[in-house]
């Protein structure tokens, strides 16, 4: 009897981090040492439409909601050799699909079978709220927690609307790994909100955004393990207690709150090198301080019309690490500059924006300045 086994999605090589000649990152070389481990690749995954794909649809998909995905497929993906079970979400709801997702130990879990969040080609944000697929809060609930040992959510839009939730992404101790790519997550309008927050032994964090969490704790606090590449951090407005970042190791990346943090933006146990922070807390040798809006420039900060992608006279262009290999592209799908841009946006020339984000159907803010596109 023939079986047909559902077609599977290859994570790069585990065995080593890829530091492409870098020497004189210390900290870079301590986590490699220490976990061994290159961050999940989109570029080098193939999506097959196999059983291993669900398509998550107001109506025709698999499934209405990611947590009926959840409830439905949740199981030993490891023994089964499955490969990866893939909630692909559609921007089918106009206010935002209300769910909360609960990514528990039913789930077995390795590297190479693991559940994923995704959003399919023409139905991501474009960095903006409200511009593609997106979650709300329904209750005092996290929106995302997630209990196994490995984990993948990229390009999915989080909007924390409710005030009693706790944490909007939440991944707990003794869980093996969890990495989110090109995240957006924004307006936390409670006072004890954490942002995004994992104790997984390795966490991953790339071209992400989080901001205006509107009395929140803090936006971002992770285990040591947790490592944030190229991210945004915004806040438009707390008490001077406030702690906006915690107990991770950043690089290329950019926190800016318009309050002054006793402790700084980036706070206790903030490791890195390459950051910009609006005072003089960020982490590593070759960080730039006390930046002020009028230094980051970016597209808009006004409340409710936030847009953290760079002008052209931008100071965070061409301030980041080039980190090669580990890194493809922004947020947008447009290749990094070498040296790139601080943040999670590159300016590229008009005409070299990704045609998979512009023709297939993502809304493209199409902002030119200059002959350049942000």
């Amino acid at each position: 009897m023939w079986k047909i086994h559902r077609s599977k999605l290859w994570l790069p090589d585990l065995t080593g981090l890829k530091t492409d000649g870098i020497t004189d990152l210390s900290t870079l070389a301590r986590i490699a040492v220490r976990t061994g481990y290159t961050p999940y690749d989109p570029a080098k995954s193939i999506e097959h439409n196999s059983a291993g794909t669900f398509d998550i649809r107001l109506e025709g998909g698999h499934y209405t909601d990611i947590s009926n995905w959840d409830a439905g497929e949740a199981s030993d993906l490891v023994t089964e050799d499955a490969g990866h079970s893939i909630a692909r979400c559609y921007d089918d709801w106009p206010t935002g699909l209300v769910d909360t997702i609960d990514l528990d130990a039913t789930w077995v879990s390795d590297v190479d079978n693991m559940p994923q969040i995704t959003v399919a080609t023409g139905n991501r944000h474009n960095g903006t709220a409200e511009s593609g697929f997106f979650i709300r809060s329904p209750s005092n609930t996290r929106i995302i927690i997630s209990r196994t040992d490995f984990a993948y959510v990229n390009g999915v839009e989080f909007q924390a609307s409710n005030a009693a939730i706790s944490n909007c992404l939440y991944s707990l101790a003794d869980t093996d790994q969890f990495d989110a790519d090109n995240l957006i997550v924004h307006d936390f309008p409670g006072t004890s909100i954490v942002g995004v927050h994992t104790n997984a032994d390795v966490s991953t964090w790339r071209n992400c955004a989080v901001w205006d969490w509107m009395g929140g704790r803090r936006i971002a606090g992770t285990g040591n393990n947790g490592t944030f590449y190229n991210c945004v951090f915004f806040e438009s407005g707390n008490d001077t207690d406030t702690i906006l970042l915690r107990d991770a190791t950043f690089y290329n990346c950019v926190a800016f709150s318009s309050s002054t943090m006793v402790n700084g933006v980036f706070f206790t146990g903030c490791l890195g090198d390459y950051n910009a922070g609006s005072d003089a807390s960020a982490p590593g040798a070759n960080s730039n301080h006390n930046m002020s809006l009028n230094d980051l420039l970016f597209v808009s900060t006004t409340g409710g019309s936030e847009d953290f992608h760079i002008t052209t006279e931008s100071l965070l262009r061409d301030e980041g690490f080039a980190f090669g290999g580990m890194f493809g592209t922004d947020v947008d799908g447009d290749a990094w500059a070498s040296p790139p841009a601080i943040g999670f946006d590159e300016v590229v020339a008009v005409g070299d924006q990704n045609p998979q984000l512009v023709d297939g159907g993502l809304v493209n803010r199409g902002l030119v300045n200059s002959g350049v596109v942000e």
